[in-house]
């Protein structure tokens, strides 16, 4: 009988056979089949890349490393087992590092992703001795291998649902970075759809400013002529019905520049460059100014117009006087033009008042028509009135309590309607004002005051002027001043006439036919810079920007290309005069 099938009663005996029987199976049969494990794993990554196109690994290496691996082992136990078996048990140990060259083998085949991760559950099964006898002397314990199998099974089963949740993720993470590459699209596309709109806004507002500012141009020149050659007709001997007829063609004529003052305000407001100014300046005479050359048209419909200021108001304070007169001249109008009978109330009066600032309240009442509670809001929108009817009885764009509520805005109050119908309307606001520092200069008088330097004498003045009707007319009112005019049509006759004779004030349109006047002040003052012009009393000729021009920033330009003062036209007697003495006066000081 075989040795290895006996069964022996002595216990040294059997021990040996015991020893014997381990010594050989890890010195013989675990390496063999360790051996067989490897090259049979070896050959599948073969097989592997061969048939699978997207595969990327090293077989070769693979197949070093294990094999290697599987002899050195097999030599180190075969050699070492028996000698250091009583400290270590080598085939044990070398069990343990077969993980690690599974491992190293999942890894090289893709890590997680490798084919060949099942050998670590094959490999588990193996370390747990899963085996049906793990002595030829000894019974299966059917409950304990039934329990490692099941546990094995367990884990696997465990592991499957991991990855298959693992793979749920993945599969929503590729879903939300799907997502978010289509809405950075819809973003891309969104985005380019909002500069190309505001691109098109831009544009719009280009052209709208520049129909705005031609419109203003072609307007203002024509009315320019129809304004001032009927102040200086009327200022002529004529008949009542000739007085008559010509009184209403300027008062038809100054109602068109006011619509067209209050679309250009308007464009100002809407493009944001509206700017307030702030002036010292006494409130009582200021009134004053604001109802006096309304006064008339009440009495014409035999109103009563009233004013007054509060006794607490001081009377002196720095504020934009000019757009609060442009406000108050609104309202008192308004409220004029929508009164039959009974009278208008302006008043001003104190609401707080600090150290260096007072709030102001201002207010129109009227006895006239009234506004309907339902249409009070609309009364504030563009182009709105109460009602279509009140358009054609009444007249007026909707535009001018649109301004002042954005004036009163600017400069910090707000602009407020009570008003019950047939019964009258008041309107009202409050604005911010600065107060004065005692002991500073005080504000300038009513009277005229004589600036230092200035002279009014009679001087040699260049009109440029390309239109023959503006050329007429601002000649008529330099000659009525004593002054001599020597016209040019285009900016090289100005340029001629300079290099001719010798002036004291120059008078320069902006837009001509062949060149424009900025273009004509800067060579001017290139050539003053020269010395090619004859000289000029105080060296530098004054130039008074005179044009239709009259859009937000036109006056910055004018000054910008050497200009010393700026009128736009239709030409006002008074101001045309205010402004030599200020231009002449400022060159002379300057020049001292």
């Amino acid at each position: 009988m075989n040795t290895d099938r006996q069964f022996h009663l002595d216990a040294e005996t059997s021990d040996s056979e015991k020893r014997r029987r381990e010594e050989h199976f890890h010195t013989v049969e675990v390496p063999r089949l360790r051996l067989i494990g490897f090259a049979l794993v070896t050959a599948l990554v073969l097989l592997r890349e061969a048939f699978v196109s997207e595969s990327h690994t090293d077989p070769v290496r693979i197949a070093v490393i294990v094999v290697t691996y599987s002899l050195v082992s097999w030599l180190v136990l075969y050699a070492g087992f028996a000698k250091v078996r009583p400290f270590v048990n080598l085939g044990t140990v070398f069990l343990a590092v077969d993980i690690i060259f599974f491992v190293l083998a999942i890894y090289l085949t893709g890590g997680d992703r490798s084919w060949l991760f099942f050998l670590l559950f094959i490999r588990t099964a193996d370390q747990a001795n899963t085996s049906f006898r793990r002595a030829e002397h000894r019974d299966v314990s059917w409950p304990a291998e039934i329990f490692k199998v099941a546990l094995l099974y367990s884990a696997n089963f465990y592991i499957s649902l991991t990855a298959r949740t693992a793979e749920r993720l993945r599969a929503r993470l590729v879903s939300a970075i799907r997502l978010s590459r289509k809405l950075v699209g819809q973003l891309q596309d969104q985005s380019h759809e909002l500069n190309e709109a505001r691109r098109a806004a831009e544009k719009a507002s280009r052209v709208k400013s520049e129909f705005l500012a031609n419109m203003s141009h072609e307007i203002r020149t024509p009315m320019n002529g129809i304004l001032g050659l009927t102040s200086l007709t009327l200022e002529s001997p004529l008949t009542a019905d000739q007085h008559e007829n010509l009184t209403l063609v300027q008062a038809s004529a100054a109602s068109l520049m006011q619509i067209l003052n209050d679309i250009l305000d308007l464009s100002k407001i809407e493009a944001e460059r509206m700017t307030i100014d702030p002036v010292r300046f006494h409130v009582r005479e200021w009134l004053d100014r604001c109802v006096k050359p309304l006064v008339k048209s009440a009495r014409a419909k035999g109103l009563e117009l009233a004013s007054g200021v509060a006794d607490g108001v001081p009377n002196e304070v720095i504020a934009d006087a000019s757009r609060l007169q442009q406000v108050l001249t609104n309202l008192i109008g308004n409220a004029i033009k929508f009164t039959e009978h009974g009278r208008v109330d302006v008043r001003v009066a104190l609401e707080e008042q600090t150290v260096d600032a007072a709030v102001l309240h201002i207010s129109v009442a009227d006895t006239g028509i009234g506004i309907p509670a339902d249409r009070q809001q609309a009364v504030f929108r563009a182009f709105t009135q109460v009602d279509s009817s009140t358009t054609r009885r009444y007249g007026g764009t909707g535009l001018g309590l649109t301004i002042s509520r954005n004036l009163v805005a600017m400069m910090g109050g707000r602009l407020r309607l009570e008003s019950e119908e047939a019964r009258g309307s008041r309107f009202h606001f409050t604005t911010r004002v600065g107060l004065p520092v005692a002991g500073s200069v005080p504000a300038p008088g009513p009277a005229k005051i004589e600036k230092p330097g200035y002279q009014d004498k009679p001087m040699h003045v260049l009109l440029v002027e390309d239109n023959l009707v503006n050329q007429r007319l601002a000649s008529r009112l330099l000659e009525k001043k004593g002054h001599t005019v020597r016209t040019a049509s285009t900016g090289s006759e100005g340029l001629d006439a300079l290099q001719r004779e010798r002036f004291d004030l120059a008078f320069m349109d902006v837009q001509m036919p062949d060149i424009d006047g900025l273009t004509v002040t800067r060579i001017i003052r290139e050539r003053e810079a020269r010395g090619a012009f004859p000289a000029n009393p105080n060296g530098r000729l004054p130039i008074i920007a005179l044009t239709a021009h009259a859009m937000v920033g036109d006056r910055e330009r004018c000054l910008q290309a050497g200009m010393d003062g700026y009128l736009s036209k239709p030409i006002d007697a008074a101001a045309l005069a205010e402004e030599i003495r200020r231009v002449v006066s400022t060159d002379v000081t300057s020049h001292k």
